[in-house]
């Protein structure tokens, strides 16, 4: 078993596997498993989530999505109405 310091900006080793610590206003000691705090899960989510949404909408993808959501709920009101003036429930 590997006991692990985390510091300032320093490296995680965990059985020679290495993962960059982001940056701690304390010094946590890990024994035996690796606990991992709030700010590392804070960090790690927001990392995953930038490399995953690269980008913002721009003007384009937020017209076509506008358009496209506009043009869905047309077709939804057109069968609402076709669906409702059904002369078999008259």
């Amino acid at each position: 078993m590997h006991d692990v310091v985390v510091s300032n900006n320093a490296l995680l080793e965990v059985e020679s596997a290495q993962y960059l610590a982001p940056s701690a206003s304390e010094t946590f000691i890990v024994k035996n498993t690796v606990h991992v705090t709030r700010s590392l899960l804070f960090h790690i989510s927001l990392s995953r989530n930038y490399l995953r949404f690269p980008k913002m909408f721009d003007d384009q993808d937020l017209g076509f999505f506008a358009n496209f959501l506009g043009i869905f709920i047309f077709i939804l009101v057109i069968a609402y109405h076709f669906v409702m003036a059904d002369p078999k429930f008259e």
